[in-house]
């Protein structure tokens, strides 16, 4: 990093004009110590301070960044030669040379990485490089421009699916796709493992919307890995300067964008308002509550019947997890489980909520007692051990449900693992069925007991579309020897169409779940 005191060192570097290298040496100089200094690459000099000489007798420093032997050449050691100190000028001599106008050039331009610090595998800057570069831009640059934020979904399924070599082939190829179609002075950066900043100087931001949805929709083109064809998604975060904004602080707005665009799921995109700056701090602010909370034992758990209709009769209960926040009041687990899992702490739910299915169901009673499993846990070869271990201990019924998107998140081990959970006697459902395009896939790919249908495919306003829809999946659910669910039985309207569907398809009747389903349970005396 460079020091906050360097400030004279970075005025002398003119992000729009040609920068006096031997200016910048001059400041350096009554910062660290020297009288005299040449930079120098091959013997030829790129710009002095102090002194006439060659200074080959005295002290001499190789910038860590350069491609090429960069050299610096002091009449005597600077008194002020730390390890940090020295990196810092090598940086800023970097960063001099990057913005100087002479470094379209042959002679310069091969000799350096922009702002040193670069990614090795996009050959992108990296994240404290483009704050600084930001930090340089911002301090006599223009008041207004915009930094974006583009982060691909999904990384982490297309590694446990893959391998780190394929991502790291996707990563790669996103950044040459943004190469090509950004501005010769825009900058990008790659700030995290999967996400790339672009900063663009002059940009409004209905034009920063354009190129924004533009870097979305080149992700988006198909990426060919070997014998693998990906179709990528990306989230986006526009964040732009117009109070006079610091680097640290622009890059954090666009990642609150960012974040708030990922909330609400793959491809979609957010600019930065003081909305959304709210939401992200009452996002960590509940994050810190729900680890306190788990520490505290403070979750509880409620239950969900599944039952056959017409008649009524309860076959299983789901159990789920319930926050009775003291603030907030009752929280169900939609609202915070995904956070769960984002801070690493959905694996001590999910063993919570497993405890109590196992105390509160029986074997011989017909009633099973479900659970969701998250792919993080499905995934987790010694969290699946400990749950084989607790069923072995266990004189209980438990059925596990596994959502579409949690299955392929965990990769290649999700079937030997949930293999694991079978063997030990469990079942397993696949849930969320048919809320996406690869819903046939996964069943083909996965040990499964059985599935529940996304609450879309019941829709009272198409029945006829419903029913056919529910024959084809009862059909190929017969051949494979699935139960199925009806899931989101939620309105008086649901509950009516289920039964119809019932009298014209089997007859004998339909598993269900959803809140009408509960209300019917509640209140007529089940055999």
């Amino acid at each position: 990093m460079i020091p906050a005191n360097w400030t004279q060192i970075l005025a002398d570097i003119k992000p729009f004009g040609e920068t006096d290298i031997g200016a910048v040496l001059r400041s350096a100089g009554s910062a660290m110590g020297f009288s005299a200094a040449n930079l120098v690459h091959d013997g030829r000099s790129l710009g002095r301070s102090g002194g006439t000489g060659d200074l080959a007798g005295g002290q001499s420093y190789e910038l860590p960044f350069s491609k090429a032997q960069l050299r610096v050449l002091f009449d005597s050691p600077p008194s002020t030669d730390s390890e940090e100190a020295m990196a810092a000028l090598a940086r800023v001599l970097d960063l001099a040379l990057l913005v100087d106008d002479r470094r379209a050039s042959e002679s310069v331009a091969p000799l350096i990485d922009p702002m040193g610090a670069k990614d090795p595998l996009t050959k992108t800057i990296d994240r404290n490089a483009f704050s600084e570069f930001l930090d340089f831009e911002f301090a006599s640059g223009p008041l207004h421009a915009t930094v974006i934020l583009v982060g691909l979904d999904n990384m982490d399924g297309v590694t446990s699916t893959l391998g780190h070599g394929v991502r790291d082939a996707v990563l790669s190829e996103v950044a040459d796709r943004f190469r090509e179609t950004l501005r010769t002075n825009d900058t990008i950066s790659r700030i995290d493992s999967d996400v790339f900043a672009v900063f663009c100087p002059d940009m409004s931001v209905q034009l920063a919307t354009t190129l924004a949805r533009r870097l979305q929709g080149i992700v988006h083109i198909p990426i060919r890995v070997g014998e693998n064809e990906l179709q990528v998604s990306a989230c986006v975060g526009v964040a732009t300067r117009s109070r006079g904004e610091r680097a640290p602080e622009i890059i954090a707005h666009g990642d609150a964008a960012l974040q708030a665009s990922r909330a609400n799921g793959p491809g979609e995109f957010s600019i930065y308002d003081g909305e959304i700056v709210v939401k992200t701090e009452d996002r960590r602010e509940l994050a810190a509550e729900l680890i306190d909370a788990i520490t505290n034992n403070e979750l509880t758990t409620g239950r969900s019947p599944i039952v056959h209709l017409p008649a009524g009769k309860v076959v299983g209960i789901e159990a789920h997890v319930v926050w009775n926040h003291p603030k907030r009041g009752s929280i169900d687990d939609a609202a915070f489980l995904d956070l769960a899992e984002l801070i690493g702490r959905v694996g001590d739910v999910e063993r919570a909520v497993l405890e109590f299915a196992l105390a509160g169901s029986g074997a011989g009673n017909g009633v099973r007692t479900g659970l969701n499993l998250s792919a993080s846990t499905i995934r987790d070869s010694r969290a699946i051990g400990w749950i084989v271990d607790r069923l072995a201990q266990a004189d209980s019924t438990v059925l596990f449900e596994i959502a579409e998107d949690a299955a392929r998140a965990a990769g290649r081990g999700a079937a030997h693992n949930l293999q694991r959970l079978r063997d030990a006697g469990a079942s397993i459902v696949l849930d969320e069925f048919g809320k996406t395009e690869g819903s046939l896939r996964t069943l083909h790919s996965l040990p499964l007991d059985g599935i529940k249908l996304h609450s879309s495919i019941l829709d009272p306003s198409d029945p006829a579309k419903c029913e056919s829809i529910s024959k084809a999946v009862y059909a190929s659910a017969n051949e494979l020897g699935l139960e199925v669910v009806h899931s989101g039985v939620d309105t008086d309207a649901d509950l009516r169409l289920l039964l119809q569907m019932d009298a014209q398809i089997s007859g004998r009747g339909f598993f269900a779940q959803g809140k009408a389903v509960q209300a019917r349970v509640s209140s007529t005396r089940v055999a």
